[in-house]
């Protein structure tokens, strides 16, 4: 393995260090195009917030139940249960936890199955 030295002042592009190539832009398409052009929409996720392939993303205070409310969330997708009044669709679901001890996350859980 090879270790690159760097100025300080330097940019570095770490994706390319290592032979990443980042994924190639889309095509650009006049006014036009777009408007002669069937694009369909994709699967809804969440009722009047997500689509499939679309981000979402969540802010609040701290202890502002951030963390409940998307666990919650990531439940009712995964179940394809309502989630806070809103219909979602059954999908797969990754949650990524780097906050919580695992006894923690599943008493989580465990009260949001409740």
């Amino acid at each position: 393995m090879q270790i690159s030295h760097y100025s300080p002042l330097e940019q570095v592009d770490v994706a390319v260090d290592l032979g990443l190539l980042p994924p190639p832009l889309p095509d650009i398409m006049t006014f036009s195009e777009m408007f002669h052009t069937d694009i369909p929409t994709p699967n809804i996720l969440i009722e009047g917030i997500l689509h499939q392939g679309c981000k979402m993303i969540l802010g609040g205070t701290s202890k502002s139940n951030k963390s409940w409310s998307l666990l919650d969330l990531a439940m009712s997708v995964a179940s394809g249960e309502k989630w806070w009044g809103r219909n979602t669709t059954k999908s797969k679901v990754l949650y990524i936890n780097f906050e919580l001890q695992p006894w923690a996350i599943k008493s989580r859980m465990e009260s949001l199955c409740r």
